[in-house]
Parts: C-alpha cells; sequence; structure tokens
C-alpha cells in the first residue's frame, strides 16, 4: 500500500511539475511573441514607397505587427476596437483611438471627426503621417486652429461607421465638419460571405467566436471545470500542437456556406447590393449631420488595381 502511494505521490509530482515547466515556457513566449513575430520583418517595411524616409520602417512594422497581435477588444455595435498602445510610431489613446499628431489646442479650434477603414486609421504610417495627421497639419499651418478625432478603425466598413458617428454623438457634443474616408472595405465582407448583406470584416471568426461560446461558468460544472483544464500547461500545447498539425481547421460555426460566382451577373449582382448599401449609409450619416449642424465630406479611397496608374512591382 505504501508502495503503491509512494509511486501515486511520484507521478502526481511529475505531472506537477511538467505543467509547471509547460506554464513557464509559454508564459515566456507569450511575452516575446510579438518581437519574434516581427522577426524577421513583414516584408512590406521594405517597399519602394519607404525609400529615404527618415524613421525606421522596419521598426514602424514591428510596432504594428506587435499592436496587431493584441489590438483586438470588443466594442458595443461596432463589434471591435483597438487597445490603448504606447510606442515609438504607433499611438492608441485609452479610447480606442489613433493619436493625431500637431492638432491645436485651442478650445475654440476647428472640431473634425474622421472615419473609415485602415487607411483612415494610418495602416503603414508613423502618427504623424496619418491622413487626419497630415490633415491636421495643413489646416494648422493655414492660420486655422484644428482638431481632429481619428475614429477609423482597421477593418471597418461603412455600417460600422455610422453606428461610430451615433455613438460618438451620444457620449460628446457634435464636431464642426465630419469626414469619410473609404470605399475598399465594402468588398473584403462580401468576399467573405456573399450570401449576406454588408457582412462585416472578419464575420467567421468573430461568429464562431460567439457561437461556441460556454454560457455558464459555475464551480463544480462541466464548463467550470473546462475552463480550469485551459489554464494548464498541457492544454496549451495540446492547441499549439493542434493548430501546427491540421491541416485544414473548420471554418467554424458562423463561417457560412462556400459560394463561387459562376457568371459575371452574379458578381455584378452583388457588387451592386454592396454598393447600394455604403450609398444608404452615406445618407444615414448625411441626416445624422443634418439634425446635429455639421456637414458630412465623403471621399472615395483610390483604388492602385483601378485605372490606367503605372503599378510599380509591390502594389
Amino acid at each position: 500500500m505504501k508502495k503503491a502511494l509512494a509511486f501515486f505521490g511520484f507521478y502526481v509530482l511529475l505531472i506537477a511539475a511538467g505543467d509547471g515547466a509547460l506554464r513557464l515556457l509559454f508564459l515566456a513566449k507569450d511575452r516575446v511573441s510579438p518581437d519574434q513575430a516581427a522577426t524577421p520583418s513583414d516584408n512590406r517595411a521594405y517597399l519602394a514607397a519607404y525609400e529615404g524616409v527618415d524613421f525606421d520602417s522596419v521598426a514602424l512594422w514591428r510596432e504594428i505587427k506587435a499592436g496587431t497581435a493584441q489590438w483586438l477588444s470588443y466594442q458595443p455595435y461596432t463589434v471591435w476596437t483597438r487597445k490603448p498602445i504606447t510606442g515609438e510610431y504607433i499611438n492608441v489613446d485609452q479610447g480606442g483611438y489613433r493619436v493625431t499628431e500637431y492638432n491645436s489646442d485651442d478650445p475654440g479650434a476647428l472640431r473634425i471627426w474622421m472615419v473609415g477603414g485602415s487607411t483612415t486609421w494610418g495602416m503603414g504610417v508613423p502618427d504623424r503621417d496619418t491622413v487626419p495627421s497630415q490633415l491636421s497639419r495643413l489646416f494648422n499651418e493655414w492660420g486655422v486652429p484644428t482638431h481632429i478625432l481619428n475614429l477609423g478603425h482597421t477593418g471597418f466598413l461603412s455600417t460600422q461607421e455610422v453606428l461610430t458617428l451615433l455613438r460618438e454623438l451620444q457620449r460628446r457634443e457634435p464636431p464642426d465638419i465630419f469626414v469619410v474616408y473609404d470605399g475598399l472595405n465594402e468588398g473584403l465582407g462580401v468576399s467573405e460571405r456573399p450570401d449576406l448583406a454588408n457582412p462585416h470584416y472578419m464575420m467567421g471568426r468573430i461568429s464562431a467566436l460567439f457561437e461556441s461560446r460556454e454560457t455558464e461558468r459555475v464551480a463544480g460544472s462541466r464548463s467550470g471545470i473546462m475552463g480550469l483544464v485551459k489554464t494548464t500547461g498541457y492544454y496549451r500545447l495540446a492547441a499549439s500542437l493542434r493548430s501546427r498539425l491540421a491541416s485544414d481547421p473548420p471554418a467554424g460555426p458562423g463561417a457560412g456556406p462556400a459560394r463561387t460566382f459562376v457568371n459575371d451577373s452574379d458578381v455584378k449582382a452583388v457588387a451592386a447590393r454592396s454598393a447600394g448599401i455604403l450609398l444608404e449609409n452615406y445618407r444615414l450619416m448625411s441626416t445624422l449631420g443634418d439634425g446635429r449642424g455639421f456637414p458630412c465630406f465623403f471621399f472615395f479611397q483610390p483604388q492602385p488595381g483601378v485605372g490606367l496608374k503605372p503599378l510599380h512591382e509591390s502594389e
């Protein structure tokens, strides 16, 4: 009996030691993974557009990748926002918005809100070079005290922009001018779920998280036990191995049916539906502006792949 208890105690100790070692390993990995993810640097750091710039494009993309690895945070109604980030080139405030440089502190400054996707947010450029920052710089240099709030978010579609405007009007005074700079992202959701009208970006991933949720966390219940299991190093190891070995992982509950376009008319019909929703959202934002006393300006971002522009190899 004593011998059996000794063996049992030995195996329990061995299992606990293994779990402790795995926990320490994954703790170290979690702390250094952003830097590892950026080494070697993102290939976009070497695009021709960065030739001659006075900042380190490799370090910029290291910050972007590190921030992207931890940026997602739930936001009511608009689905996601960014967590606060403090860096050399990328800074996000406590409200989840990208910092705009060159803003005036004048209490009577012209207040502009800008909304859009990653182009408005400033993907690929330092804070100082985002569209809102450069616009603020120009206005202030021209003698017009200006303060711009960058409401752009990576992957946002026009429906999320309508909700962003509505939510901001609920929590603060309306702007003097509202500017929309978007267009490209309307196709992202449709490319993933062409069977739906105006689906948001990453709909499959986000709906899968929601639909596979544990509805209760009761001590001693199956969900409570699973919550405890998921904290172990062995679970992390198994999940890591599964993600590496699974060649074709399931898309998840929210991914929706696969669909291919069979002819040009099918493509045109989906595109027309998406464009119609975009224009309707523009009308809704204009209506909000008319009701609260500020004008709305809409700019459709240029697309390098459309038109006769000679394209660089990177484009």
